[in-house]
């Protein structure tokens, strides 16, 4: 247990769930933008949407609302969520 609380704090400050938005969107740019999903997995259907908005390119907010419904399951799930790329990697030139 003594190795476990350690690992836990080190694994939550560098694994990070990075937004497409952030990566693609340039420095001072904005945007508002809509994800959806939709799975049908042996009796299983799960479907979702996902509204966010992102600041300058960098920073982005949002919600993930997702309906899921089955033979022994059905709920809703509503997850809010923050990113922030703090680190882009430069392009190189084509030529």
């Amino acid at each position: 247990m003594k190795k476990f609380a350690p690992l836990f704090i080190i694994s939550t400050l560098f694994i990070a769930n990075l937004s497409g938005q952030n990566y693609i969107l340039s420095e001072e740019e904005s945007a508002f933008i809509i994800e959806g999903n939709y799975s049908d997995n042996k009796g299983l259907l799960f479907f979702g949407l996902t509204p966010s908005i992102n600041v300058n390119g960098k920073t982005s907010f949002g919600v993930n609302l997702q309906r899921f419904n089955s033979e022994y399951l059905n709920g809703y799930k509503t997850t809010p969520y923050a990113s922030h790329l703090f680190l882009k990697k430069r392009r190189k030139p084509i030529l």
